[in-house]
C-alpha cells in the first residue's frame, strides 16, 4: 500500500512492482511522489520500465472554474509527452465516477510510438489517471485535485518483463481510495 499524504491518496501497486522514495518527477510544474514501477529492464544499452504509478495534488490559483476531469485531460497529454516523446496520443477517454463521496474522472490516453527499436521500446501503451475534486477550496486557497497516474506499455518491447495490461492499469486505479 502506498500512502501519499501530500496526494491525499491511498492506493495499491501489484506485489512485483518496486516502490521507489527517491522518485519525485516533476510533470506539468507539478510535483508528483509515491512512485513505484514495474518490469526494469536494460535494452540495447537503454534502461526502460514497463509500467509506473505516481501521484500528486495539482492547485491552479488563476484558473477558478477548475475540474477534475479539465486536469485529467492536462495530465494526460503531458505525462505522455514527457514518457512517449514523439508518440501519437488520442483524445482520452473519460469515466464519471466519485471516490470517496467526491467527484471524480477516470482519463484513459492511448498512445502509439514508433520507435527505431520495436524490440527494445513500447509500441502502444496508455496514461490512465484518476482526478479527484478535493472540493476544499477556501478564500484563499484554490480548489485542489487529487491525481493519480499510471503509464503503461501495452505491446511492443522484449516479451520478459511482460507489457501490463489494461486490467490491471485499472484495478490500481480503482482501487485508490482518499485519505
Amino acid at each position: 500500500m502506498i500512502n501519499n499524504p501530500d496526494a491525499h491518496l491511498s492506493y495499491r501497486v501489484p506485489t512485483n512492482w518496486q516502490v521507489d522514495a527517491t522518485a519525485k518527477p516533476t510533470v506539468a510544474g507539478v510535483d508528483f511522489s509515491g512512485t513505484a514501477a514495474y518490469g526494469s529492464y536494460t535494452c540495447g544499452g537503454t534502461g526502460y520500465s514497463r509500467a509506473f504509478a505516481t501521484s500528486a495534488t495539482a492547485q491552479n490559483p488563476s484558473d477558478k472554474d477548475i475540474t477534475a476531469e479539465k486536469t485529467a485531460k492536462t495530465f494526460t497529454a503531458a505525462f505522455s509527452r514527457v514518457y512517449f516523446p514523439g508518440a501519437t496520443v488520442a483524445e482520452p477517454d473519460i469515466r464519471q465516477l466519485e471516490v470517496g463521496g467526491k467527484k471524480a474522472v477516470v482519463a484513459t490516453a492511448v498512445v502509439t510510438a514508433k520507435p527505431a527499436d520495436p524490440t527494445c521500446a513500447s509500441t502502444r501503451g496508455e496514461v490512465a489517471i484518476l482526478a479527484i475534486d478535493l472540493d476544499n477550496a477556501t478564500a484563499d486557497r484554490p480548489r485542489g485535485i487529487a491525481l493519480l497516474v499510471v503509464a503503461a506499455d501495452l505491446a511492443g518491447g522484449p516479451q520478459t518483463p511482460a507489457p501490463m495490461t489494461e486490467a490491471a492499469v485499472d484495478a490500481i486505479l480503482s482501487g485508490a481510495t482518499l485519505r
